[in-house]
């Protein structure tokens, strides 16, 4: 396949993918993830989650631009976070990649309950894995971890790994300054 087409065609499929998607049921978790963004109610005010603020606001932010619609807070869920394997096979001219990359990161919510926050976890790292910037994959990598800190050790091991080392620093101070934040929106 042409490298032309290969955007195209990540692009149609995670379209696709994001309309049936965005027809499915909202599970609890969802539910729970978008109180913010239907209800004026906010994590650590008014309820709190064993997730992090991060999903939350995520969730509040897409329903911001699209309007409180599940349809659509889901139809642009998917989308975004299939957006990382569509730009990196654009960047590096690699389709399956991609391809593979919103394959599995969509394939969770047509089989099972996933839960809805490693979707986003792993959006964040594949668009840190872009070969643009190590300062940009830092902070997505940050980001990551601010939404899902279970990915730590991982996360760690991605830094290593690609020599980020000018940005560990930045990372430290950003870990810290998550965690920090946590802990008192928790209280």
């Amino acid at each position: 396949m042409t490298h032309s087409m290969q955007v195209p065609l990540l692009i149609l499929i995670s379209l696709f993918l994001s309309w049936r998607l965005s027809r499915t049921t909202a599970d609890p978790d969802w539910a729970m993830f978008n109180l913010a963004a239907f209800t004026g109610s906010w994590y650590g005010r008014d309820f709190i989650d064993c997730k992090t603020p991060g999903i939350h606001l995520y969730y509040w932010a897409i329903a911001k631009l699209t309007g409180a619609e599940i349809p659509r807070v889901k139809f642009a869920d998917h989308m975004l976070t299939s957006l990382p394997g569509i730009i990196y096979t654009a960047v590096t001219g690699e389709l399956i990649p991609g391809l593979v990359y919103i394959a599995l990161i969509n394939a969770p919510h047509l089989h099972a309950f996933t839960g809805n926050v490693g979707h986003l976890a792993t959006a964040l790292i594949m668009a840190a894995l872009i070969p643009i910037n190590p300062w940009i994959s830092s902070v997505l990598l940050l980001a990551a971890l601010f939404v899902e800190p279970k990915y730590l050790p991982g996360g760690i091991g991605i830094a290593y790994l690609n020599e980020w080392w000018q940005t560990g620093p930045t990372l430290g101070a950003g870990l810290a300054a998550a965690f920090l934040i946590i802990l008192w929106i928790s209280k």
